[in-house]
């Protein structure tokens, strides 16, 4: 504690370790094995081939892998003694942010898992392609941060900084808004009931909800810990409806079709 810079150290290491655990949680929750999905394997492949597992207890893996490791972090940053102005301390508050955004992806995955169980051998072809859809991009994403975090860690300098974020939040937005017409247009055109529609509609609210909490965590555990992240820095981040409208401005092919 009495070594700032230190005191910062270690809680990103933790922060690091959390992560690894809900990482895992996370994927084997979407039914898949976590050095596959991490793989250069075909993730569509991967999908073919994988099933829900529906005896996995994603409550007792929190308890077991994140709970404790979860409360110490938290506690170890309230000992700290640092006071506002000192850089340190604004790096402990992100990272207390990073370890709650992990908290709370593992928390939407539990929500996720019911039907996706049920849902994983459904008769309705339509149904299951969503379910589908849910598992891949969830997992791609993670796919793709994972090779970011190894980007960073062998390139031994800050070569990507928060605006590099922003593809990922307009993608996942972008992702969110194609899913909701989708299952309009299935429960418009009698290709799933209601009720299944419904549910489909809160579950994407859970990936995307998931998507968004992995994104914000690596925003500040994937960047080198030597770059300083302050509060300026991190009001230049556009918000969602910027970011949409300056890359559909920038590339027209971005555009949604109507």
């Amino acid at each position: 504690m009495a070594f700032p810079d230190t005191v910062v150290l270690a809680v990103h290491q933790e922060t690091l370790r959390l992560y690894r655990h809900g990482r895992h949680i996370i994927l084997t929750t979407l039914g898949f094995v976590e050095e596959d999905a991490l793989s250069a394997q075909d993730l569509k492949q991967l999908l073919l081939r994988s099933r829900v597992n529906a005896s996995y207890d994603v409550q007792a893996a929190y308890d077991r892998n994140i709970k404790g490791i979860y409360s110490a972090i938290i506690e170890f940053i309230s000992q700290a003694t640092l006071s506002k102005g000192m850089p340190q301390s604004g790096r402990l508050y992100w990272l207390r942010e990073a370890n709650r955004h992990i908290v709370e992806a593992i928390k939407d995955s539990k929500h996720l898992q019911k039907n996706l169980i049920l849902m994983d051998t459904s008769q309705n072809h339509f149904v299951k392609q969503e379910y589908d859809k849910i598992r891949l991009q969830i997992t791609e994403l993670i796919r793709q941060l994972d090779k970011l975090r190894i980007q960073v860690k062998q390139s031994g300098s800050n070569e990507i900084n928060l605006l590099s974020f922003d593809i990922f939040k307009v993608k996942i937005k972008d992702q969110d808004q194609q899913m909701n017409e989708r299952i309009d247009g299935l429960i418009r055109e009698h290709k799933v009931t209601p009720d299944a529609g419904t549910s489909l509609i809160n579950d994407s609210a859970y990936m995307y909800a998931i998507k968004k909490h992995l994104v914000a965590m690596a925003e500040t555990i994937f960047i080198v810990q030597q770059d300083k992240i302050t509060d300026a820095q991190r009001e230049m981040v556009l918000d969602e409806n910027e970011l949409i409208n300056t890359m559909q401005s920038n590339n027209p092919g971005l555009q949604r079709k109507k």
